[in-house]
């Protein structure tokens, strides 16, 4: 889709000037704009492949609005669509909710339908309870999953009654059960009463598991004693889900029930609820029962009793049960527990991937994973050097407040005599995430090579290592940097290095795709230095990127606003997130861009007098990441304090690529989407290695951008 483009000619007769007379003289006339409001006098073309909602809405009233959305005279569907989102906006006003309800009643277009059904979400009104009942009952799965959406957001007996009713319905079932959720604790007494009947106790159960109220925990052990296995079942992975130790005995109880499904649903829940005490029964379910069991116990067997577990995997290895090795080989690779370090230890050579199994562990908890990484990356032959280097350095990264002075000293001594057989550009950014501090000479002269190439890998390893005595040199480099990928990683090092650049430079990168969202980014954290001019050259850019058809630039340009601490953007990205919510899917049709602007508006924060708008858009987001953002943007505007916008954790996303065809010197290009709506154009290193540090969770969509003969990804 085509989205608006901020300047373009317009073309008008006599008569097309004359109706641009008219049109103007209400501006003309009208108060002046608020100090968040867009520049008037600025005319735009708008060219779409759907109807232009956002160039009606700003010139609708209240009143035109209802005349539109009623039928009282002649209105196209983007002029309905806009004023069904005019009216829902609960800053405009009071709007008698018979309006909305009359013209969903009326209104046939599927796009018009689902809006009025987002405004009736955002309002929250108990008088449209029946009418979205009615809704579910017959419109389309969309219509249904809105109508319910909208009633969870409405506080009251009837809605809340409506919402636990539909629990019994087949064809409702999965879509009340996150409606319930969305209510929040409210909805617990009566969720818990639906807990009793048996036509509503599985979906019951499951909400109450989504929940996560420590109220739902006895009632759900009491459920276990249920004749119905689906009840047993659904009481189970409830109680998984809640996360209650206190069920721990009860549910491993079930271990001995007749039907396979809920044994199965037990050992789940175990590997999440179980201790030592529950080792020598796991144990026992190691060696009976289906494979699926077996392997279901081993997994809980680790999490419950680890040296247990890693004395259970030993012998699979060593050939008691082969049947398990692929199930035991996965456990090895996905559990942390420090009590497995030895068997990864000496499984790691023997392995077709010993680069799994190092990556397996540098994640273990607390660093146990380092000594062993030490040891084979100091005597082990070397390729297999090689396969462990890229672990030692996330691990050293990872961990380095576990170590002593001297072991971390020791430990960078044999990660820099591992990286010596390795290209000079990745062994820097290795060096780099291990946070040698003894690599920075090397870099300064590595970021004025004449490679594009090892210049990205010296910037990428100077905003791994944060010195910020490189940052003169990362900035002198910026000014010159002809390469997109170099660019890129140079204003990502100046952001990390808290280093500022000149605006205006910065801001002529904005038309180019491939560098504009990293110098919006960059430009809004050197504001300091900008003059006036330059501080409104930067707002209306980054407002304008807003609506960039570049999904990248589009998730940057809250990320901007906020970094710049412009509280004037507040509405416009409050309209942004509106926009994704109405689109239909939901913010499913833009997740990145649709988070970022939640959580923008959480980190200015908000001015207070936006929180009955963020709670009404709260109400009608699909993404919980939106909705999640939103709800601590109402608590942001109301204390009159900023959310963090970045959250710094110790996780190291790293992928490695493997070509078919070897090793590229330019590396593969990807697109990594982050859960916090970043949006990270990368190039792997020529070895195809791809490290993003200093995440909250090590977890990231990775596409490929460009054709290349790729195997698989290596977690």
């Amino acid at each position: 889709m085509r989205e608006r483009v901020s300047s373009g000619a317009l073309r008008a007769s006599s008569v097309g000037l004359l109706l641009a007379a008219l049109l103007l003289l209400p501006l003309l006339l009208a108060p002046p704009a608020a100090a968040d409001d867009p520049p008037r006098g600025v005319w735009s073309a708008t060219l779409t492949d759907e109807p232009p909602r956002r160039a009606w809405s700003a010139i609708l009233g209240t009143a035109r609005a209802r005349t539109a959305l009623l039928g009282q005279r002649g209105s196209d569907e983007a002029e309905r669509i806009a004023a069904a989102e005019l009216l829902g906006d609960v800053t405009t006003g009071t709007v008698p909710e018979a309006t909305l309800l009359a013209a969903l009643e009326r209104e046939q277009a599927p796009r018009v339908r689902e809006a009025l059904l987002v405004a009736l979400g955002r309002r929250g009104r108990p008088e449209s309870v029946s009418a979205l009942v009615a809704v579910h009952r017959r419109g389309d799965p969309f219509e249904r999953g809105l109508a319910l959406r909208a009633l969870a957001g409405i506080d009251g007996d009837v809605a809340m009654r409506e919402l636990v009713l539909h629990l019994a319905a087949p064809d409702s079932m999965e879509e009340a059960v996150p409606a319930l959720v969305r209510s929040g604790a409210r909805v617990v007494p009566a969720v818990l009463r639906a807990l009793r009947e048996p036509p509503t106790s599985g979906a019951a159960a499951a909400a109450l598991g989504a929940l996560g109220d420590a109220r739902a925990t006895a009632p759900l052990v009491a459920l276990l004693r249920s004749e119905r296995e689906v009840d047993r079942v659904a009481a189970l992975e409830a109680l998984s889900a809640l996360g209650d130790a206190r069920a721990a005995d009860a549910v491993a109880a079930r271990l001995d029930d007749a039907a396979p499904r809920v044994v199965l649903a037990a050992l789940h829940a175990l590997e999440r609820l179980g201790d030592a005490s529950h080792g020598a029964a796991l144990l026992v379910r190691t060696q009976t029962g289906s494979v699926e069991q077996r392997s279901a116990a081993l997994s809980a067997l680790v999490a419950a009793d680890p040296p247990a577990g890693a004395a259970a995997l030993a012998a699979i290895f060593a050939g008691v049960a082969p049947e398990l090795l692929g199930s035991a080989r996965a456990v090895l690779v996905d559990a942390r527990e420090p009590a497995l370090a030895t068997l990864l230890a000496q499984r790691l050579p023997r392995d077709a991937q010993p680069d799994v199994l190092a990556g397996a562990l540098a994640a273990l908890d607390g660093g146990a994973g380092i000594a062993p990484l030490v040891r084979v990356a100091s005597t082990a032959p070397a390729p297999l050097r090689a396969a462990v280097v890229g672990a030692l350095a996330v691990a050293l990264r990872s961990w380095r407040a576990e170590l002593s002075a001297g072991a971390l000293a020791d430990a960078h001594d044999v990660l820099a005599a591992a990286c010596a057989t390795l290209p000079p550009s990745e062994a820097l950014v290795l060096r780099a995430l291990a946070r040698d501090a003894r690599i920075v000479p090397a870099l300064r002269a590595a970021l004025t090579v004449p490679t594009a190439p090892e210049r990205a890998a010296a910037a990428l390893a100077a905003a791994a290592l944060g010195a910020e005595e490189l940052a003169p040199a990362v900035i002198e480099a910026l000014l010159h940097e002809q390469d997109p990928e170099a660019f890129r990683r140079l204003a990502d090092a100046a952001r990390s290095l808290h280093a500022a650049a000149s605006i205006a430079p910065l801001l002529a990168r904005l038309h180019d795709p491939e560098t504009a969202p990293e110098a919006l980014l960059l430009a809004a954290t050197s504001l300091s230095r900008a003059s006036a001019e330059e501080r409104r050259a930067f707002a209306v850019a980054a407002r304008a990127s807003l609506r960039s058809p570049d999904e990248r630039l589009r998730s940057a340009a809250p990320r901007a606003l906020a970094l710049a601490g412009d509280r004037r953007a507040a509405r416009a990205l409050l309209a942004a997130v509106r926009s994704a919510s109405t689109a239909r899917g939901g913010t499913a049709a833009a997740p990145s861009f649709a988070v970022a602007a939640a959580r923008a508006l959480a980190a200015l924060p908000a001015p207070a007098v936006l929180v009955g708008a963020l709670a009404a858009e709260s109400r009608a987001a699909a993404d919980p990441r939106v909705r999640s953002a939103l709800l601590d943007a109402v608590a942001a505007a109301e204390a009159g304090r900023a959310y963090p916008l970045d959250t710094r954790g110790t996780e190291v996303l790293y992928v490695r690529l493997v070509l078919s065809g070897g090793a590229r010197s330019d590396g593969v290009g990807v697109d990594v989407r982050l859960d916090d709506g970043r949006v990270l154009r990368r190039r792997t290193l020529p070895s195809g290695a791809l490290f993003v540090p200093d995440l909250a969770a090590g977890v990231a969509d990775v596409t490929l951008r460009t054709e290349s003969s790729v195997a698989s990804p290596r977690p």
